[in-house]
């Protein structure tokens, strides 16, 4: 579902300024092109998201025109999203030195990034509507909290809050578009959890930075080590749900396939831990996002069984 922008690490050097946009003092421009506007919409995130959303749809039975509309409202509800994070962030980023925010160091302007996001958001809210009020009033609450990040709960102590109602809708849109009814409750915390997860060990890189420039979210309140804690500890719950949900509510006996399952999880998430302790932060990031596409891998697999 709509997610609130990742951004990677990046370096800090800034372009000198060189013009305002809306008053605001901005590093130089190079044209608003087509590339740099992509780079503002964080695509790669948006990519993945869309990409799993139309994998669970295929496994509970979406396809044809409804499969096409569910791919644009996502699509387009994830680059509202982006663009909002980098047109919002504008002003701070320049002041921070960000050259991984096209907004901030200019290569876009900031007029040309909040057209994009409200177009964008305007093709959200007339394909959401067309999917059906239960689905599309789904995805739209999941839109409205990925935006309410952007515009300021990503410096509170609420900021996984984002993350766990956005990403926990995900599966619940695509089994309401497919007419199945409610997805399974595991499948809901699976989903919960990886965001939550994702969120805290996006931040392991630069965290400390984060800190000197006064960034409040969650995970940088805890601190290194709090945020490892919170990473693995969400995509831990995320990834046994996601294993063991479907047997345990099917009263079935938990097959081999899902304890191996859990055991390269709770090997990725050793290795996370060890990381943060060896002061590799780049290597738990790189760890935890390990996890975090098996746990995504885990839900698409079980197709039609979300439901179940």
């Amino acid at each position: 579902m709509p997610i609130p922008a990742v951004t990677e690490p990046s370096s800090r050097s800034l372009r000198p300024v060189a013009h305002t946009d809306g008053g605001a003092p901005i590093a130089r421009a190079s044209g608003s092109s087509i590339p740099d506007l992509l780079r503002a919409a964080h695509l790669e995130p948006s990519v993945v998201v869309v990409v799993v959303t139309a994998g669970l749809a295929v496994g509970v039975g979406v396809g044809g025109p409804r499969l096409a509309l569910l791919v644009v409202a996502v699509l387009s509800g994830q680059l509202s999203v982006g663009w909002s994070n980098d047109w919002i962030d504008a002003r701070q980023g320049r002041d921070d030195g960000r050259t991984d925010k096209p907004a901030a160091v200019g290569s876009v302007t900031q007029t040309a990034v909040r057209r994009a996001a409200m177009g964008a958001l305007a093709v959200t809210v007339v394909t959401s509507v067309w999917l059906g009020p239960l689905p599309g009033g789904l995805h739209l609450v999941a839109v409205a909290v990925a935006w309410a990040y952007n515009a300021g709960l990503k410096g509170t102590a609420w900021s996984p809050v984002s993350y766990l109602v956005a990403f926990g809708l995900l599966p619940v849109v695509v089994t309401t578009t497919a007419d199945a009814g409610w997805p399974a409750w595991w499948a809901v915390v699976a989903a919960a959890c990886f965001g939550a997860g994702v969120h805290a060990a996006n931040v392991l890189p630069d965290l400390e930075r984060d800190r000197a420039q006064g960034i409040g979210g969650l995970p940088q309140r805890l601190g290194s080590a709090g945020a490892a804690a919170m990473a693995v500890t969400f995509l831990g719950v995320g990834s046994a749900s996601a294993l063991f949900g479907a047997a345990v509510r099917g009263g079935q006996a938990v097959g081999v396939g899902a304890v191996l399952g859990m055991a390269v999880v709770a090997t990725l998430l050793v290795g996370v831990v060890a990381s943060h302790r060896a002061g590799r932060p780049g290597l738990a990031f790189r760890l935890s996002m390990a996890t975090g596409l098996l746990l995504v891998g885990t839900l698409v697999a079980q197709g039609s069984g979300l439901t179940g």
